[in-house]
């Protein structure tokens, strides 16, 4: 085996095919795993469609064409068995890419999970990078309820009124 370079320089033969290795100068490695910036916390939130944010980024940066695009999962299930997003962006962009932001539509009121893998412009994939306890969504607004003093009736001397309120998720106040 020998081994040219574009220049056409060309390697001595190797004796034997086995025993040796090529290295190639400028070789790729795999993209570092992403960084989760914010709703990795469990965090209850009114709002559904909540803006995910994480850093991406490549330990080729001596390669001035090292670009990336990410592939993000959203899921309700832990295991990630059955996606309720699974989107792949389309474009690339220059490494390395801080605080870039995926905004899902309208998801539903339930506990999600959510995570991010960096995909180099040669096919590499990094590790998927799990938010750890990703995140609830309640848009509900608490209904609540008066007790004391009854419908119609009134107070003579002021004090407290009592009431409840119960949320989307059972919580009473």
């Amino acid at each position: 085996v020998r081994v040219s370079d574009l220049a056409e320089n060309q390697s001595p033969w190797a004796t034997s095919a086995t025993g040796f290795s090529v290295t190639l100068a400028g070789s790729n490695t795999t993209p570092n795993a992403p960084v989760i910036l914010n709703y990795n916390d469990g965090v209850l939130m009114n709002e559904n469609n909540p803006s995910l944010e994480f850093n991406l980024s490549d330990p080729d940066q001596s390669d001035p064409g090292e670009n990336l695009k990410y592939q993000i999962q959203i899921d309700n299930n832990a295991d990630f068995s059955s996606p309720e997003v699974d989107y792949t962006e389309t474009d690339f962009a220059s490494s390395p890419r801080n605080n870039v932001t995926f905004t899902p539509s309208t998801l539903q009121e339930r506990q999600y999970y959510w995570r991010v893998k960096a995909i180099d412009d040669e096919g590499l994939e990094s590790a998927w990078q799990t938010a750890t306890n990703g995140f609830s969504i309640d848009t509900v607004l608490p209904v609540s309820t008066i007790h004391y003093p009854q419908d119609n009736s009134m107070l003579k001397q002021v004090g407290r009124v009592f009431g409840q309120a119960t949320d989307n998720n059972g919580v009473d106040y």
